[in-house]
């Protein structure tokens, strides 16, 4: 997990699970969206300058709801083989915020509309990006 927070030129985004006491935070891309229109989405995207992976993923979060995560929230971290570039690698993580949190949540304007869910409903939906839900599936299996 450390190679989270670190800088590496071939990362090309970092995604995750946000949770919010027992639910994760999840979006609806828009309908024009250039990939995965429509689609629920979690938190993350693409690195600025020299962003470490969890600088992303803070900045990315912090940006499209307006909540702060700190190192000390993050509770699992794995690279994974970018899906456009094969010489390339996204990150995938979980952070852990407590109840409270959705009153600071102010959605940003990436999407349509933002929810609350278990990763349970997440993993049932048909509308949800499936190499994130492949990825939640993971996370969760390394509980066990």
């Amino acid at each position: 997990m450390d190679d989270l927070f670190s800088y590496d030129p071939k990362t090309v985004g970092t995604k995750g699970l946000i949770y919010v006491g027992e639910q994760i935070v999840v979006y609806r891309r828009t309908s024009d969206a250039p990939s995965h229109p429509g689609e629920l989405d979690l938190p993350g995207g693409a690195p600025e300058g020299q962003e470490t992976p969890f600088e992303t993923l803070r900045r990315e979060v912090y940006e499209e709801f307006g909540l702060e995560i700190e190192k000390k929230d993050v509770v699992y971290a794995r690279r994974y083989p970018s899906l456009l570039q094969p010489d390339k690698f996204g990150w995938f993580a979980t952070a852990k915020l407590p109840t409270e949190a959705e009153e600071k949540i102010v959605f940003g304007d990436e999407g349509d509309e933002y929810m609350l869910m278990t990763p349970g409903a997440y993993l049932a939906r048909d509308d949800a990006a499936t190499f994130l839900q492949d990825r939640t599936k993971d996370y969760l299996a390394s509980l066990a």
